[in-house]
């Protein structure tokens, strides 16, 4: 149960309530503050490897290549709104007309480096400034690869001790799956000899980016060493003894693939990190009538870059080949998108929000597993809803973040608790006997999972990921997080299923089936997901219908025969597991349900299945529902204690699995009905 003050405690047991509610709608896109890009500059440099990065004083420094000549041109912006600027560029030298560019800066430092390969596409030399890159020194040689070795992927950071390192990819030798990536650093003022990641040979690494933020985080798009030398984005860390051990290399994941003959592709990828890592690559289809665009993502809020939960690539209405970097601006809070011949940027604070809350009529909220959402009524009277989208209520559109939260006017005044976060769907305005109304049609995160359908194939071999790190992908991909937090059950860490996402398969399917799988069931608090293994010993949260606790309006309290009392669960290998009710048995007869899924290797884990599908009829035992004034801070799935001397209960523990409720300010209605079953 959520934590509610004594004042919202004391006020919502009383027999005479005094309801209040608050609705406040923000300008968010799940979580996160929606990306409102506008242009800043669009001109007619011609395409070409490109990158920037923000220097420490907040200026921005870019580099372009020209790709018709090799000509290598920089750049630094210091007022972003200045044309200018943005068209002023100073040649620097003749090189590879293929091979990326880089550049790196120092956080609390004057110093800006720039990357680049020599003609010979072999040899990667660095220039250094000293003044946030508004000048720069001679070249410097990194290192130069063997006699027929081909560089193209580069990407720069700083280490914490200021100095640079640099990740490339090379091919050695030409032709083969033996393109590799290295890392070479500079320490005392000297560049050290470059070592190899372990992870084999690639068909190619085309390009790299790198952030620096707990230890060098990477993206990588390059052709892969299986049949068909299929298209990847992978994700890996180089570590740098946070999350990974210093000097070693993480797992390599795939974020984005191909399949083999299918003519996908994916290219130049730019990384960021601000409240969480933002991402951006090309993706192109060559084949008839395909296209190359711009794709955004980020990962969800709460997860880590390492645990690889990142949102589904949001295409982008901008087609550059050779992509475009991600910079952020930190003192004036903007992110940019820059690539050779534009700039964009977006605000990533003070996103807009309304409060509606003396607009509310009416509204129905619905909380329950696998199922949640709202419909708010809202008043129009005056006609300035009729301008949503736009001004003071440029905050409500479709996809907004909505935050309703009921109470109750207490001796201290309105308190409120917010319910789990909803999102806009759609809206619909209705006139009718001299009225206006705006109604809000909101999802709650298993609407969000519903909307999202899978691209493509996932699908993780038995032993690769638990349930908790598949479930977090899931979530991932509409922004959510699943926390760690919580009564979940020891399977949700210790079970690695074979598991598969179908394509067009939606997320609120594939998670429910996932979970089938564990004993644990899935609730959300704000717009965090938490799980729980239903103990039969749990403790009662909270406590209705005795002296001086939460009224009950309305009880029904019933009792039903389980649909089985026998489950015999068969798995791979000849694996076995049952569980049975033997009382149940006593009572109805045997009712046997026999269930295959060859995701169980063990018969530990067969068991464990039929135990937690026993377990749930067992809780379905008894049924019911309770009509109370609301309890603001009820949560699903919760134990509550109940006492209807009615019906002769005293002290029975029931768990909530459903919540409804409903708040109507013309007809006085106040209410919440608890969906029961037992403990």
């Amino acid at each position: 149960m959520r934590y509610l003050s004594s004042a919202l405690l004391e006020a919502q047991k009383q027999g005479q309530v005094q309801p209040a509610v608050r609705l406040i709608v923000r300008d968010y896109q799940v979580l996160d503050v929606r990306l409102d890009w506008s242009s800043l500059y669009s001109g007619t440099e011609p395409q070409g490897p490109n990158c920037a990065v923000q220097a420490a004083d907040g200026s921005l420094v870019r580099a372009r290549v020209d790709p018709s000549n090799g000509n290598l041109y920089r750049q630094r912006v210091t007022d972003p709104t200045q044309t200018s600027q943005w068209t002023s560029w100073t040649y620097v030298k003749n090189v590879s007309n293929s091979a990326q560019v880089a550049l790196a800066a120092d956080r609390a430092d004057t110093s800006v480096f720039l990357f680049f390969v020599d003609p010979d596409n072999r040899t990667i030399k660095v220039r250094e400034s000293s003044d946030y890159g508004a000048s720069f020194s001679g070249e410097v040689q990194v290192v130069q690869e063997g006699s027929g070795a081909q560089v193209k992927a580069l990407a720069g950071e700083v280490q914490t001790n200021g100095e640079p390192i640099l990740f490339y990819g090379v091919d050695p030798a030409g032709g083969g799956a033996d393109s590799v990536v290295k890392v070479v650093k500079r320490s005392g003022g000297s560049w050290g000899s470059p070592s190899t990641w372990d992870k084999g040979g690639k068909y190619l690494i085309q390009a790299l980016a790198v952030v620096r933020e707990r230890d060098y985080e990477m993206l990588i798009t390059g052709r892969d060493n299986a049949a068909g030398y299929p298209w990847r984005l992978w994700s890996i860390v180089y570590g740098d003894g946070v999350d990974v051990a210093a000097g070693t290399w993480s797992a390599l994941n795939v974020l984005e693939k191909a399949d083999t003959g299918l003519p996908f592709q994916y290219s130049y990828p730019t990384l960021r990190y601000l409240d969480v890592y933002r991402a951006a690559f090309v993706g192109s289809y060559t084949g008839s009538g395909g296209y190359e665009r711009l794709h955004l993502l980020r990962t969800a809020q709460g997860s880590d870059f390492i645990s690889s939960y990142w949102t589904e690539p949001t295409p982008f209405a901008l087609s550059p080949s050779y992509g475009a970097a991600l910079a952020y601006d930190s003192p004036s809070q903007y992110i940019y998108l820059l690539g050779a011949n534009f700039a964009q940027r977006a605000p990533v604070s003070g996103a807009a929000s309304v409060d509606l809350s003396s607009r509310v009529v009416r509204y129905r909220a619905r909380d329950g597993w696998g199922e949640d959402g709202a419909v708010i009524e809202l008043d129009n009277s005056d006609g300035s809803l009729a301008n949503i989208g736009q001004g003071s209520y440029a905050a409500v559109r479709r996809g907004a973040l909505v935050e309703l939260s009921p109470g109750y006017v207490t001796s201290v005044g309105p308190k409120y608790r917010q319910r789990p976060c909803l999102w806009i769907g759609g809206h619909e305005f209705v006139t009718r006997e001299g009225t206006s109304r705006l109604i809000l049609y909101c999802l709650g995160g298993w609407g969000l999972l519903r909307s999202w359908r899978a691209s493509r194939q996932y699908h993780w071999m038995a032993g690769s990921k638990n349930v908790f790190q598949i479930a977090s992908r899931i979530l991932g991909f509409v922004g959510l997080d699943l926390s760690t937090a919580g009564e979940a059950s020891s399977d949700l860490s210790n079970f690695y299923p074979s598991f598969t996402i179908h394509p067009g398969e939606d997320g609120r399917g594939a998670l429910l089936r996932l979970l089938a799988k564990v004993p644990d069931y899935l609730y959300w608090d704000l717009g965090i997901a938490y799980v729980k293994e239903f103990s039969a010993a749990e403790a009662s949260d909270y406590s209705y219908g005795g002296p001086e606790e939460h009224i009950i309006l309305e009880g029904r309290y019933g009792s039903r025969a389980f649909d089985f009392n026998h489950l015999e669960v068969f798995g791979a290998s000849d694996s076995f597991g049952e569980a049975v009710d033997f009382s149940q048995i006593g009572l109805v007869g045997h009712r046997l349900r026999k269930l295959f899924d060859y995701s169980y290797d063990t018969n530990s884990e067969c068991a464990s299945r039929a135990a937690a599908d026993l377990r749930y009829q067992q809780v379905g035992g008894k049924w019911g529902h309770m009509v109370i004034y609301p309890n603001v801070g009820q949560e699903l799935f919760d134990v509550i204690t109940i006492t209807d001397s009615r019906v002769g209960l005293s002290g029975e523990l029931r768990r909530v699995m459903g919540i409804r409720e409903e708040y109507d300010a013309e007809k006085g209605v106040y209410r919440q009905i608890l969906e029961l079953k037992d403990r």
